[in-house]
């Protein structure tokens, strides 16, 4: 009988021992590099997930409803990392343009008892987004690919990366091909600005341009002038 009861208190102390590290903080942690990205097929934002070092499960578990991890060139909604030796993994989570909303990311180890979670919010990349266009000259002299305006396309709360698309009527764009001289698209540089050099022709006259960018549409001219 008192061996019994030795058995039972070994396995009661166990069983406290086990159970003091159930909260979730003391297993797992997860992090968002951003809180809110353009739904637009290209934003991303870096999730970290923090398992005990000491633990035995290294495999952190990684799944989202909305947006995608990636595996090579593969858009996945689960996928496995292995923690390193300070239990940390980390994976990028890319957005979706056909999905608007709330997402909701779940990071577990060994049981989904232990799982950690966090939100993201997948916005509209176009709900406040502006493009602003302005030159530097609207009036040229006519001097057949001697003179020249530049022109600046400026995405205001885009996404990372756009192209911008530009369309004259008159003259040319500089670097534009040959068989397309009208016509250039430029992505955005680090400040979200796209910018091109229009060239004059020889014959005096207005260039209508328009601009475009997603959703985005702006119209303006340049003059050629003798």
């Amino acid at each position: 009988m008192k061996y019994l009861t030795f058995i039972g208190i070994i396995l009661f102390l166990f069983a406290c021992q086990k159970n003091s590290r159930i909260p979730i903080s003391d297993i797992i942690t997860l992090d968002i590099s951003k809180t809110v990205i353009p739904a637009d097929n290209t934003s991303s934002l870096l999730l970290t997930a923090k398992i005990d070092a000491e633990s035995d499960t290294r495999e952190i578990h990684f799944h989202t409803n909305l947006g995608s991890f990636r595996n090579h060139t593969t858009l996945i909604k689960d996928t496995v990392i292995t923690a390193g030796y300070d239990g940390v993994a980390s994976i990028y989570l890319y957005s979706n343009s056909s999905q608007i909303g709330t997402a909701l990311i779940t990071a577990y180890a060994s049981s989904m008892e232990y799982r950690a979670e966090i939100t993201v919010t997948f916005q509209d990349p176009f709900k406040n987004q502006k493009m602003l266009v302005s030159l530097s000259d609207t009036s040229i002299h006519a001097t057949n690919g001697q003179t020249f305006c530049k022109i600046y396309a400026k995405i205001i709360s885009g996404p990372e990366f756009a192209t911008v698309d530009f369309t004259t009527t008159k003259g040319s764009f500089l670097g534009s091909a040959t068989n397309a001289p009208t016509k250039m698209s430029i992505p955005t540089d680090k400040d979200s600005t796209s910018t091109v050099w229009l060239l004059a022709d020889t014959i005096p006259g207005i260039a209508y341009l328009t601009i475009v960018c997603g959703r985005l549409k702006t119209d303006t001219t340049v003059r050629f002038k003798r």
